[in-house]
């Protein structure tokens, strides 16, 4: 959970398009399952990360999943790919942060990425409230995990659900940590 990893949630929503968690503890196998569900195009992730004394080689599983499913499918998915050693927050040439990674040729680092912006500002697509802006799944364990997804609405729904359910009230501070 980084600076960059809520940009691209935002940028992703702006853009008129639907964000797809993918667990970092999951195999290459329910990653390309979930890329195939959700019709994935592109995907945002970091090289590697550390959990414990562990390296946990992110971009090889995410990349091996995309593979898989173009084989499956014929469509392609473009992986940008954030350093680890990139403190959150900071920019510059894709040569201050290098990657623990060999990325394959249709990929991009998360900098490079970066560089190809032209636009000082930019402008957010116009969508219907019901249009999807994030799909959840649901664990799979009786069979294919199928595809749950939110609209735009649904973040203002949760502030009822938290008030009714959870009892929040103004001046309460809640705090619900998790990944994307």
């Amino acid at each position: 959970m980084t600076a960059e990893s809520v940009a691209v949630y935002l940028a992703v929503v702006m853009a008129g398009g639907a964000v797809v968690g993918i667990a970092d503890s999951f195999s290459r196998h329910e990653i390309a399952t979930r890329l195939r569900v959700a019709g994935a195009t592109a995907v945002f992730t970091q090289d590697t990360l550390f959990r414990g004394s562990k390296h946990i080689p992110l971009y090889g599983r995410i990349a091996g999943a995309a593979d898989d499913y173009k084989a499956q499918t014929g469509a392609s998915v473009q992986v940008v790919c954030l350093s680890v050693d990139q403190p959150s927050g900071e920019s510059g040439p894709s040569s201050s942060f290098p990657l623990r990674c060999d990325l394959r040729p249709t990929d991009l680092s998360f900098l490079d990425l970066l560089e190809l912006s032209s636009a000082e500002e930019f402008v957010p697509c116009e969508c219907h409230p019901q249009d999807v802006t994030n799909v959840l799944f649901s664990s799979g364990t009786t069979g294919e995990p199928k595809a749950i997804p939110w609209d735009h609405v649904a973040p203002i729904k949760a502030a009822p659900d938290a008030m009714l359910h959870h009892d929040v009230r103004q001046g309460d501070v809640v705090c619900w940590p998790t990944n994307l």
